[in-house]
């Protein structure tokens, strides 16, 4: 899965090896682990809102 910009270009989400989708926060560099979810988590897509 690509990773997904937000709308307003501040943030990048993505999925990673562990099946952990994780938000960039491009100002401050940090990285959040928004949801841990097994092989699903890869079959989906990434909406921002």
């Amino acid at each position: 899965m690509e990773p997904t910009w937000s709308p307003n270009g501040k943030y990048i989400a993505f999925v990673d090896d562990d099946v952990r989708l994780r938000v960039v926060n491009l100002e401050t560099e940090k990285i959040k682990t928004i949801d841990v979810g097994g092989n699903n988590l890869e079959r989906i897509g990434i909406v921002m809102n």
